[in-house]
């Protein structure tokens, strides 16, 4: 079977729905692909290679909120780098799904970022009600 392109695919699905209610995100790294799609409502998603030459801390310090440099800093050294690309994939994910890019600054929201947490985000500096809807 042959194996469509994913912009023809969801072309495809969005005819189907009725269309504009289908959305879809899409992330790569180091030859892995992750695809989310949805109905009704946006979406958006990161998938990171874990790099262990990154400086962790100084680039937390450069795109994180205080709030989650904090929290980096107060988790046990040897799970800050796990903490850290959990955190920044979350972060990505949110401002896909605002459909914002960079234009909305990393350092202006904060996410949650202990491994086994779920995906929460836990505030932002442009619109106080964000976090809870």
């Amino acid at each position: 079977m042959p194996v469509l392109p994913v912009t023809v695919l969801m072309e495809s699905l969005a005819w189907e729905s009725g269309g504009d209610a289908v959305r879809f995100n899409m992330s790569h790294s180091h030859g892995l692909a992750l695809y989310a799609v949805t109905r009704g409502r946006e979406v958006g998603i990161d998938l990171e290679y874990i790099h262990l030459n990154l400086e962790v801390d100084q680039v937390a310090e450069r795109f994180f909120s205080r709030r989650e440099v904090a929290m980096l800093r107060a988790l046990p050294t040897e799970v800050q780098r796990h903490a850290f690309f959990l955190c920044w994939t979350r972060k990505e994910a949110y401002i896909k799904a605002k459909a914002e890019g960079l234009s909305l600054p990393l350092n202006q929201f904060d996410v949650s970022l202990a491994s086994g947490e779920p995906a929460v985000l836990l505030g932002t500096q442009r619109d106080r009600y964000e976090a809870s809807r």
